[in-house]
């Protein structure tokens, strides 16, 4: 099998399973197995083609939606080395990184997403998130601000900053993860 029909085949059991722009993906009785037999086609893809991107990518959306945030994390990084101007792939290793207490590499990496596009909205509150969990307040708060003044109407990013102040006030404990954002303190 070549590295191509292995791709195509791994994206059709992968894809329905995948969470992408905000949606979340859909459960399903076959989701493990769908998603466990993708990537054994991505494997075969990857011993033909190891510096593809996207099979990378498509490795980590899966491993993601398995919930295994270390694999997660390693595909993301992986598919940034061979392509590190693709935003997305930036931003999912963001979101792993956290997800994973890596708060260093989150920051640097969503620093370097922000220089990249500047006027990215949506980069500048992932930004302020890093910054949020790596315990540096004052910097997600301005940063959170100035993804604010490009999107006044975002949602997201006013969650983002209503939780600074949460946390700067003491009425949201200090988040490890950015599993701990959306938890309930006790």
């Amino acid at each position: 099998m070549k590295a191509e029909e292995a791709y195509e085949l791994a994206v059709k059991l992968i894809e329905p399973h995948m969470s992408l722009h905000g949606r979340p993906a859909p459960g399903g009785a076959r989701k493990e197995a769908d998603l466990r037999e993708g990537i054994s086609y991505l494997e075969k893809a990857l011993g033909e083609a190891p510096r593809n991107w996207m099979v990378w990518f498509v490795r980590g959306k899966a491993e993601q939606a398995l919930g295994d945030h270390e694999a997660a994390c390693r595909s993301f990084r992986r598919a940034r080395e061979i392509n590190s101007r693709h935003l997305d792939i930036g931003r999912e290793l963001v979101a792993e990184c956290l997800e994973t207490g890596r708060t260093s590499e989150a920051v640097s990496v969503a620093e370097s997403l922000s220089r990249a596009a500047p006027k990215n909205a949506g980069l500048l509150a992932n930004l302020a998130l890093a910054y949020l969990i790596d315990e540096q307040l004052d910097r997600a708060s301005a940063t959170a601000d100035a993804a604010l003044a490009l999107d006044p109407s975002d949602k997201i990013t006013a969650a983002v900053k209503d939780r600074i102040g949460d946390v700067r006030a003491g009425r949201w404990p200090q988040p490890r993860s950015l599993g701990d954002l959306l938890k309930r303190p006790a």
